[in-house]
């Protein structure tokens, strides 16, 4: 699956979250008729309040420099690296690029 047909499955799927199917309807009444059994006033007890609403956090735009520094701050100590090294063999291996051209 390429990256644009993810983007594509992630917006249709916000879509369809928020319109039920007919077996979400069907799953929506019976907890209707369960709830009006049990609650004291079953008239206040409507479809619309089995219904649940779907809802994405939106991302928060970063740069480029920010997502690298938090990924290298949350994985480096899993690894067993620190910061430091990490810039150290980054020099490292551009020297030995900028060599090589």
């Amino acid at each position: 699956m390429t990256y644009r047909e993810y983007l594509t499955r992630l917006a249709w799927l916000e879509e369809q979250w928020n319109a039920p199917s007919r077996s979400d309807y069907y799953t929506m009444a019976l907890i209707t008729v369960v709830r009006q059994l049990l609650a004291k006033n079953p008239n206040s007890i409507t479809i619309e309040k089995a219904r649940l609403k779907f809802s994405s956090a939106k991302s928060i735009e970063q740069t480029r420099e920010e997502a690298d520094r938090k990924s290298k701050a949350y994985w480096l100590p899993l690894v067993g690296l620190s910061l430091e090294q990490s810039q150290e063999e980054q020099e490292n291996l551009n020297e030995l690029t900028d060599e090589s051209i």
